[in-house]
């Protein structure tokens, strides 16, 4: 049997997987034992923050939850960079106009500009019933014929600004 092992003098880890606006995110490693550690960001080299690095070489940092890559600087050594993934909060709302259902759809942070679509479900997946462009205000609306008792959900097919694809919850149209 054989294997690679990788030894770093500085190692930087983060979220495994996104993280939801609003929340922080949790940034830890291993530097040299009782070392200064300097936390910048990837896109300028700006410094985000620091932290001591205990006895036993840890440390760890909490961020606000944007997005972005960041890395560690201690001494001479830099740790490789890692990304912090945030998914943007979406909302949906359906009310019935007539024979047709009004859904409207934003985002929380703004997300103008981006694709969004409006799924309901079907046969345990999800089938696409409209779709377009969030406007400046980061709303879009949609008129479209469902029947009552129709699960739908929205999803932002591709965020903005570094954000990541999102979904909201799903409601049933009245």
């Amino acid at each position: 049997m054989s294997g690679v092992v990788s030894v770093y003098e500085l190692y930087l880890a983060g979220p495994a997987s996104p993280i939801a606006y609003g929340r922080t995110a949790r940034l830890s490693g291993v530097a040299p034992p009782s070392s200064s550690v300097m936390i910048h960001s990837s896109a300028d080299g700006s410094l985000v923050t620091t932290a001591n690095a205990s006895a036993s070489g840890a440390f760890s940092v909490t961020l606000p939850g944007a997005p972005g890559q960041y890395f560690a600087a201690a001494g001479e050594r830099t740790s490789a960079a890692v990304r912090v993934a945030v998914t943007p909060r979406v909302a949906v709302r359906a009310r019935r106009s007539g024979r047709r259902v009004v859904v409207t759809v934003g985002t929380t942070p703004a997300q103008a500009g981006a694709a969004v679509v409006v799924e309901r479900s079907r046969r345990g997946g999800w089938a696409r019933v409209a779709g377009g462009r969030l406007n400046a205000r980061s709303r879009a609306t949609f008129r479209t014929a469902l029947a009552r008792g129709t699960q739908i959900r929205a999803r932002l097919v591709r965020g903005v600004g570094g954000y990541s694809p999102a979904a909201s919850g799903t409601i049933h149209v009245r």
